[in-house]
């Protein structure tokens, strides 16, 4: 029998690190979702420092970065260009439960950031597409932004 060892994963390509890590996440993964304070976070459970380093180097593989805090057994993915981008890699789809548990961390999370830093020359051609009749997926390629906040912006402002 051929041992496979953590290694091996980051010599993989990186649809099966995407894989690998959704596995990891499914198992030791976990979500924090804390309006109250606005912390967003994806923790991973890891024991072993050598788990955590494989961990931080497949997602740096997969443009998210992962932070390792000496004294503690967890991981920590945070910042909104990391969030996003678990979203993207779809690591949360293994688990029927966190996956909707991230899910839900994700509306909060853009309604208190997406809008209010959204620049106003973007909504601006948001409602201008919108009054022209385009629809959401025209926008949302037009100003690169998610659908949650491009809809978000049209209901906050449609009416001005």
């Amino acid at each position: 029998m051929k041992k496979i060892t953590y290694e091996t994963v980051l010599n993989y390509d990186t649809n099966l690190i995407r894989g690998f890590m959704r596995g990891i996440i499914a198992g030791e993964g976990c979500i924090q979702d804390s309006p109250r304070t606005g912390h967003y976070t994806v923790h991973i459970s890891a024991t072993n420092p050598e788990e955590r380093e494989i961990y931080k180097k497949c997602l740096a593989q997969l443009e998210i970065h992962l932070k390792i805090y000496q004294n503690y057994k967890e991981t920590y993915i945070s910042e909104k260009q990391n969030i996003l981008g678990v979203a993207r890699q779809n690591l949360m789809t293994l688990s029927k439960e966190k996956n909707e548990k991230f899910i839900f961390m994700m509306q909060h999370y853009t309604a208190k950031r997406s809008v209010g830093r959204v620049k106003q020359e973007h909504i601006n051609k948001i409602l201008k597409l919108y009054r022209e009749g385009a629809k959401i997926s025209e926008i949302q390629e037009s100003v690169s932004l998610a659908n949650c906040t491009i809809h978000k912006i049209i209901k906050r402002y449609k009416n001005n």
